[in-house]
């Protein structure tokens, strides 16, 4: 009977979580799909790894000197009484969200995996700030200054970090220039809005602002991704110098306007004598 009971007990508690995984699943699915990039290259870079960014660290060595305090004290909350079990439950799947992406790549890129850890970390600041704040309820004087200290060894390093960021911040820096909005405004205004630019790979170009379509845009996005860009970057090169076969590919590509400013002739050997014979400026 006391068997049959734990048992009914587990499939209480564990079958929330059966459906939530379920429909989470059901509605990713087709996400995935529709959102998967053409070509052969798609899912190539998925692989499994002995340790996320170890080098020839030791996997808990890693993980102390990335997480220092926080992970002694988020273990501590994890095995506490003083953190109700109703937490512990909650939490408890997020733990996935640290083991998987320590033996499976998702990227091309292996540091971006981080972003997996950057969220199981946020989650795994309310188990430990539970802890902390019942361990501030001590009425022990050393025994709470013991705990305020840990805070502040916890938050210290996030302080400096934003002392860095502004102190070196330059307020004058922009993303897009003056000049670059106001060729993004001239586009919205003269082209119509199904038009496809020729532009180069930079990830600040003013076409990005003007909401038209680029026929490649900023290559480390597409990387990031798993999109294989070497045909179209070969494509963008050969159309910017020029020639019988630069015409066929604009015509390929559905290619509408061609972009030539400080950018693009810095990436590319453009012909300028093919576009002024041919094309109209505007």
């Amino acid at each position: 009977v006391v068997a049959a009971e734990i048992g009914f007990l587990r499939w209480v508690l564990i079958r929330p979580w059966i459906i939530f995984f379920f429909i989470v699943f059901a509605a990713a699915l087709p996400v995935l799909f529709y959102f998967k990039p053409p070509g052969p290259s798609y899912l190539k870079f998925i692989h499994f790894t002995d340790g996320w960014m170890l080098n020839d660290d030791n996997f808990l060595w890693f993980w102390i000197k990335n997480l220092g305090f926080f992970l002694p004290v988020l273990l501590w909350a994890l095995v506490s009484k003083k953190v109700p079990k109703i937490l512990k439950i909650w939490y408890f799947p997020f733990i996935f969200l640290f083991l998987v992406p320590n033996f499976i790549i998702f990227s091309p890129s292996d540091w971006d995996n981080h972003k997996f850890f950057n969220l199981w970390y946020l989650v795994s600041a309310f188990p430990a700030a539970y802890l902390l704040a019942k361990l501030l309820e001590n009425k022990n004087f050393l025994a709470k200054s013991a705990v305020l200290f840990l805070i502040f060894l916890l938050t210290i390093g996030g302080f400096v970090e934003a002392l860095r960021i502004w102190h070196f911040a330059n307020p004058g820096l922009k993303l897009f220039s003056p000049q670059k909005q106001e060729l993004a405004e001239f586009v919205k205004k003269e082209t119509p809005t199904s038009s496809i630019f020729l532009t180069s790979t930079d990830f600040a170009s003013a076409i990005q602002l003007s909401g038209r379509k680029r026929f490649l845009a900023y290559t480390g996005w597409l990387f990031a991704h798993g999109i294989d860009y070497n045909q179209r970057l070969e494509e963008t090169k050969q159309i910017y110098r020029g020639g019988g076969e630069a015409q066929s590919l604009i015509k390929k590509g559905r290619i509408t306007h061609i972009l030539v400013g400080p950018e693009e002739i810095n990436e590319f050997n453009i012909n300028p004598s093919f576009f002024e014979k041919d094309y109209k400026k505007i």
